[in-house]
């Protein structure tokens, strides 16, 4: 090898370490830490217990909803079923995958886990890798306000219930921070969900 074509090679290789190195910062610049989730010990649809800690080193995308709701919860719902459809799509829930979804109900005292279960059917959702959660109410009402930061209100008048809360998709990391706050009224929203999990689960932090 001549001289000339080492130093070609060289400045080669230094170029391509440049580019991984601005493509990671450029990673991290656009899913900042924002806030930890908190830990949580709930009930699946299936009446098993599920803990936060099986969501450690997964991304996964979460939303606030109720079955009962005739506001935006179907919306929501639907949003996230095309998400699934779209990952699956993609190849990106497969037996190994690092990514999950996850739908935590505002209305624990009606949704339990088979109410859940039946209302999972409704939108073809892979429970293995979309979970619906449940649990006692203060539990859930303290978990969805405090922990996740997440508008929660409930008002009854009489034997009517209306419960007002957030919409918003919390998008987190494998570290368990939530990485960005996704609106479902952005005509992007399926497309920058499934970019944002799967470049959180492939880079690991």
């Amino acid at each position: 090898m001549t001289e000339q074509n080492f130093q070609r090679l060289a400045l080669t290789f230094m170029m391509a370490l440049l580019v991984s190195a601005c493509q990671t910062t450029d990673s991290k610049e656009a899913y900042p830490q924002l806030f930890e989730t908190p830990q949580f010990e709930l009930v699946d649809s299936d009446g098993d217990p599920f803990s936060s800690s099986r969501l450690q080193g997964h991304a996964w995308l979460a939303n606030f909803i109720f079955t009962r709701c005739h506001g935006p919860c179907p919306l929501m719902s639907q949003k996230l079923s095309q998400v699934q459809a779209e990952l699956r799509k993609n190849g990106l829930l497969d037996e190994n995958s690092r990514i999950r979804l996850v739908s935590i109900t505002v209305d624990p005292e009606y949704d339990t886990p088979e109410v859940l279960a039946q209302y999972s059917k409704q939108w073809n959702a892979d429970t293995r890798r979309w979970h619906f959660l449940t649990g006692p109410p203060e539990v859930v009402s303290q978990l969805v306000e405090k922990g996740f930061k997440t508008a929660l209100n409930r008002v009854e008048a009489g034997e009517t219930l209306d419960i007002v809360h957030g919409t918003a998709f919390l998008l987190v990391g494998p570290d368990g921070s939530v990485r960005k706050i996704l609106r479902m009224d952005d005509p992007d929203f399926i497309k920058e969900a499934v970019i944002g999990l799967r470049e959180l689960s492939q880079a690991g932090n």
